[in-house]
């Protein structure tokens, strides 16, 4: 495994767990070959499919979209989405936000799992 895909893939593993969360499991160690991605991306499009087509219980997930006027279910005219949406028809800009404190400091894991705790400084 090339270093760059290797960090990569542990970046994106890890990166929630300072905050608390557990780390996001990635389906295998290394490139995947083509016919299992193309039975993964498969599989992944039929649960999207039957989402957007009302097939299965969305719970709270708003699954309407303006792109593909052929899944009727879902599809809101775009001329229409801001109503839709419930969007602002105009964007109220503010200044940023100052960044939060936690963020001004390194967070380090242990064994990839486990965030050390550094002694608070004086």
């Amino acid at each position: 495994m090339t270093n760059v895909w290797r960090e990569t893939q542990l970046t994106i593993q890890y990166y929630k767990i300072a905050r608390g969360d557990e780390p996001i499991p990635i389906l295998g160690h290394w490139y995947q070959n083509a016919t299992f991605t193309e039975h993964t991306i498969e599989e992944s499009h039929g649960y999207w499919s039957d989402l957007v087509n009302g097939k299965v219980d969305s719970n709270s997930i708003n699954y309407n979209q303006t792109s593909q006027s052929d899944i009727g279910k879902s599809y809101i005219v775009s001329a229409d989405a801001t109503q839709s949406f419930d969007i602002p028809s105009e964007s109220k800009e503010l200044p940023a936000q100052p960044k939060p404190s936690e963020y001004d400091q390194w967070y380090y894991l242990a064994g990839g799992v486990k965030l050390i705790e550094l002694p608070e400084k004086a």
